[in-house]
């Protein structure tokens, strides 16, 4: 039987400093800081969870603030995700372009597979799509002072870079042929 991959559980990103990404992901975004704890291989370092009310699946966003740990900077291009999107609801991106110009962040509009989208880059320079989606119900974080019909709904998509896809798509389904056999095994 062949399985299709329903969504993401959540995304992790390593990036620079703990505040700009704080300000950034909690105040330009408005996700709701749903945990900090630290990485549990490197107590010096935080590790935030961003999401929804609940920090349900599909909603969580977590980075590692390495910088000023010793830590080399990442390359962008191949073997990252390039751009993490998060679903917004439907007619909302005229107030986000309002919202970003409001906090000093700059974009770009996109049209992105699946909808209209807006492009920011996050302070440690990863890229972030923001993508109208029209059939997505989960509920948003609005604590944040953002109304239901303008904040962020979830993770949407990720996009990969690789080399050579052949890989990668090997172990996708891979794992998803072996996670059937598990499920169906006696």
């Amino acid at each position: 039987m062949q399985r299709t991959i329903l969504g993401l559980h959540h995304v992790t990103a390593t990036v620079n400093q703990a505040q700009p990404d704080l300000d950034f992901y909690r105040g330009a975004l408005g996700l709701r800081l749903v945990k900090k704890t630290v990485n549990f291989d490197n107590p010096n370092v935080y590790h935030f969870y961003y999401g929804d009310e609940r920090g349900m699946p599909g909603t969580i966003w977590t980075t590692f603030p390495y910088g000023g740990w010793g830590v080399a900077p990442g390359r962008h291009g191949a073997g990252q995700i390039t751009t993490t999107s998060f679903s917004v609801p439907a007619g909302s991106l005229s107030s986000w372009a309002l919202r970003l110009q409001d906090n000093g962040v700059s974009f770009q509009e996109d049209s992105a597979a699946g909808g209209i989208a807006i492009v920011v880059t996050d302070p440690s320079g990863l890229q972030v799509r923001l993508i109208e989606a029209r059939n997505d119900s989960r509920t948003p974080w609005t604590g944040s002072g953002l109304s239901a019909d303008m904040a962020i709904l979830g993770l949407h998509s990720v996009t990969l870079t690789v080399t050579d896809p052949g890989p990668s798509v090997s172990f996708a389904r891979w794992g998803l042929c072996h996670g059937q056999r598990e499920r169906t095994a006696p």
